[in-house]
């Protein structure tokens, strides 16, 4: 097989994942899945779109993009794709700061990062973080946000 390639993000060993996934036997479970996210994502991102300062319609075409694109790229149950509050205190920051016309460069920036850091296997240092520090900073984002 050789050596993986320095740009390889893993998207040809996701399709026969995708092929997989659709199956006629999984299909009611798929869809009642995918309403029970939707009844959460749908409050959630508008909570979260008014929480960081921006209009409700960001929060729900945010939490549309992401599932879709979560979705294709082979989600996992350790990965959050959806609204997250945490990134809300991030948000608002910098929306006070530079207004909503930051929002597209904010995007863009994390968008890369992440694509940066897949590229450089930098996930594996995830594994690292010990779950006290991960317990402490949901504990005290979740005291921020209250």
């Amino acid at each position: 097989k050789g050596e993986p390639y320095l740009f390889d993000l893993g998207i040809p060993s996701l399709l026969p994942e995708w092929r997989k996934m659709f199956k006629p036997e999984t299909l009611f479970s798929d869809v009642s899945a995918g309403l029970t996210v939707g009844c959460v994502a749908v409050p959630l991102s508008l909570a979260i779109a008014v929480a960081s300062g921006v209009p409700a319609e960001v929060g729900l075409v945010t939490a549309a993009v992401s599932g879709v694109a979560g979705g294709l790229m082979g989600g996992t149950t350790l990965a959050i794709t959806g609204p997250a509050a945490a990134i809300s205190l991030l948000v608002v920051g910098a929306v006070e700061a530079h207004g909503l016309e930051a929002l597209p460069f904010i995007t863009l920036a994390v968008g890369g990062m992440q694509l940066a850091s897949g590229v450089t296997r930098l996930g594996v240092a995830a594994k690292l973080v010990p779950i006290s520090v991960i317990a402490g900073f949901t504990t005290g984002v979740g005291t921020l946000i209250l």
